[in-house]
């Protein structure tokens, strides 16, 4: 478990943090654990500071402080390019979510990130739920289209589908989808599990229409 309640140590508690989740030979568990802590380490110590996004001290960021933010956001950044899927998904919503509070997180690079993953054929399941998850909160509807076509692929994994067929159905509510989600529900090739929430979303839909 790790201590970040100490400012005293917050350079040698960072850099830790920072060998565990760099050191491949380390358990993807705890370098996936350790990314999770990630958010709870900028928060604790810079949130309200000079290096958020809306600082209410007037006071310089060191140096040092800078360069810790740096060196845990080029880390992450890395760690899109793993080959391990859960890491790669944690890093993509810790950039995120640090991303509220912080400028450090280039948004625009963010976005274009979600996107290559969300149509990467290659992508680990576990990333592209990550990053379709991503899609739909941050509203990224030029997405949409891409999820959608996820959802009604049968060759791929259902968890992926389902994620996808979420994100398709807060991303686009035309007559078009609602169309293909239609098809879905009643797609007797499709698993079980996924026609029925098809149908849910079109309940919803017909619900929220009046």
């Amino acid at each position: 478990v790790f201590t970040i309640e100490d400012g005293r140590f917050k350079e040698s508690t960072g850099q830790m943090m920072l060998d565990i989740i760099n050191e491949p030979s380390r358990h993807k568990v705890m370098r996936e654990y350790t990314l999770q802590y990630t958010v709870d380490f900028f928060e604790k110590h810079w949130k309200n500071s000079p290096l958020s996004s809306k600082p209410t001290k007037l006071k310089l960021a060191s140096v040092s402080d800078q360069n810790l933010q740096k060196q845990f956001i080029k880390t992450m950044w890395n760690m899109l390019d793993s080959a391990d899927g859960p890491i790669a998904g944690t890093s993509l919503i810790r950039l995120h979510d640090i991303g509220k509070s912080f400028s450090i997180v280039d948004q625009d690079k963010l976005a274009d990130k979600i996107q290559r993953i969300v149509t990467d054929d290659l992508a680990a399941d576990s990333t592209k739920m990550a990053a379709l998850s991503l899609a739909a909160e941050r509203q990224q509807i030029n997405l949409a289209d891409s999820a959608m076509n996820i959802a009604v692929d049968n060759s791929l994994n259902l968890p992926l589908r389902m994620s996808a067929l979420h994100t398709a159905s807060q991303l686009n509510s035309s007559s078009d989808f609602i169309n293909r989600i239609r098809r879905l529900s009643n797609d007797n090739a499709s698993h079980r599990i996924l026609r029925r929430a098809a149908q849910q979303i079109l309940n919803k839909l017909n619900t929220t229409r009046g």
